[in-house]
Protein backbone atom coordinates (compact mmCIF):
# COMPACT_ATOMS: atom_id res chain seq x y z
CA UNK A 1 0.00 0.00 0.00
CA UNK A 2 1.51 3.36 -1.02
CA UNK A 3 2.24 5.98 1.58
CA UNK A 4 -0.49 8.64 1.62
CA UNK A 5 0.62 11.98 0.30
CA UNK A 6 -0.26 14.89 2.59
CA UNK A 7 -2.20 17.76 1.10
CA UNK A 8 -0.18 20.90 0.46
CA UNK A 9 -0.49 23.60 3.04
CA UNK A 10 -1.65 27.03 2.07
CA UNK A 11 1.32 29.37 2.31
CA UNK A 12 1.21 31.77 5.22
CA UNK A 13 1.36 35.51 4.61
CA UNK A 14 4.97 36.42 4.11
CA UNK A 15 5.11 39.83 5.74
CA UNK A 16 2.38 39.60 8.32
CA UNK A 17 3.72 42.53 10.34
CA UNK A 18 5.79 44.83 8.17
CA UNK A 19 7.42 47.51 10.26
CA UNK A 20 8.51 50.97 9.26
CA UNK A 21 12.09 49.99 9.94
CA UNK A 22 11.99 47.02 7.54
CA UNK A 23 14.16 47.82 4.54
CA UNK A 24 13.39 46.66 1.01
CA UNK A 25 16.38 44.33 1.21
CA UNK A 26 15.11 42.78 4.47
CA UNK A 27 11.62 42.39 3.02
CA UNK A 28 13.07 40.67 -0.05
CA UNK A 29 15.08 38.32 2.16
CA UNK A 30 11.96 37.40 4.17
CA UNK A 31 9.96 36.76 1.02
CA UNK A 32 12.73 34.72 -0.58
CA UNK A 33 13.08 32.55 2.55
CA UNK A 34 9.33 31.94 2.67
CA UNK A 35 9.27 31.00 -1.02
CA UNK A 36 12.21 28.63 -0.63
CA UNK A 37 10.46 27.04 2.36
CA UNK A 38 7.25 26.62 0.36
CA UNK A 39 9.17 24.99 -2.50
CA UNK A 40 11.11 22.70 -0.15
CA UNK A 41 7.94 21.59 1.64
CA UNK A 42 6.08 20.95 -1.62
CA UNK A 43 8.81 19.31 -3.73
CA UNK A 44 8.68 15.89 -2.01
CA UNK A 45 4.94 15.68 -2.66
CA UNK A 46 5.49 16.54 -6.32
CA UNK A 47 8.23 13.90 -6.56
CA UNK A 48 6.09 11.18 -4.92
CA UNK A 49 2.76 11.80 -6.54
CA UNK A 50 3.10 14.23 -9.41
CA UNK A 51 0.04 15.97 -7.95
CA UNK A 52 -1.02 18.99 -10.03
CA UNK A 53 -1.67 20.97 -6.83
CA UNK A 54 1.94 20.45 -5.72
CA UNK A 55 3.20 21.76 -9.06
CA UNK A 56 0.81 24.70 -8.72
CA UNK A 57 2.14 25.56 -5.23
CA UNK A 58 5.72 25.58 -6.50
CA UNK A 59 4.72 27.85 -9.37
CA UNK A 60 2.96 30.16 -6.89
CA UNK A 61 6.14 30.39 -4.80
CA UNK A 62 8.18 31.25 -7.89
CA UNK A 63 5.70 33.97 -8.92
CA UNK A 64 5.74 35.45 -5.41
CA UNK A 65 9.54 35.51 -5.42
CA UNK A 66 9.68 37.08 -8.89
CA UNK A 67 7.16 39.72 -7.86
CA UNK A 68 9.23 40.54 -4.79
CA UNK A 69 12.32 40.90 -6.97
CA UNK A 70 10.44 43.21 -9.32
CA UNK A 71 9.37 45.41 -6.40
CA UNK A 72 12.40 45.26 -4.09
CA UNK A 73 15.20 44.00 -6.31
CA UNK A 74 16.63 47.42 -7.03
CA UNK A 75 17.57 47.63 -3.33
CA UNK A 76 20.04 44.82 -4.00
CA UNK A 77 21.70 46.49 -6.95
CA UNK A 78 22.46 44.22 -9.87
CA UNK A 79 23.09 41.18 -7.65
CA UNK A 80 19.49 40.04 -8.01
CA UNK A 81 19.60 39.75 -11.82
CA UNK A 82 21.07 36.23 -11.87
CA UNK A 83 18.49 34.99 -9.37
CA UNK A 84 15.72 36.64 -11.38
CA UNK A 85 16.92 35.00 -14.62
CA UNK A 86 17.11 31.58 -12.95
CA UNK A 87 13.63 31.92 -11.43
CA UNK A 88 12.18 32.98 -14.79
CA UNK A 89 13.80 29.99 -16.48
CA UNK A 90 12.44 27.60 -13.85
CA UNK A 91 8.97 29.17 -14.05
CA UNK A 92 8.95 28.69 -17.85
CA UNK A 93 10.01 25.05 -17.48
CA UNK A 94 7.31 24.35 -14.90
CA UNK A 95 4.71 26.13 -17.05
CA UNK A 96 5.55 23.74 -19.87
CA UNK A 97 5.22 20.76 -17.52
CA UNK A 98 1.85 22.08 -16.38
CA UNK A 99 0.66 22.52 -19.97
CA UNK A 100 1.82 19.03 -20.95
CA UNK A 101 0.19 17.49 -17.91
CA UNK A 102 -3.19 18.71 -19.20
CA UNK A 103 -2.91 16.12 -21.97
CA UNK A 104 -2.60 13.33 -19.43
CA UNK A 105 -5.30 14.47 -16.98
CA UNK A 106 -8.27 12.45 -18.13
Amino acid sequence: MPTPVPAPRTPAPILSEPRGSTTARQALQQIARACVQQIQETEPRLQRSGAPEALHQIRVALRRWLTALAICGSACGSSHERTKATLKWLARELNEVDQLSAFFDT
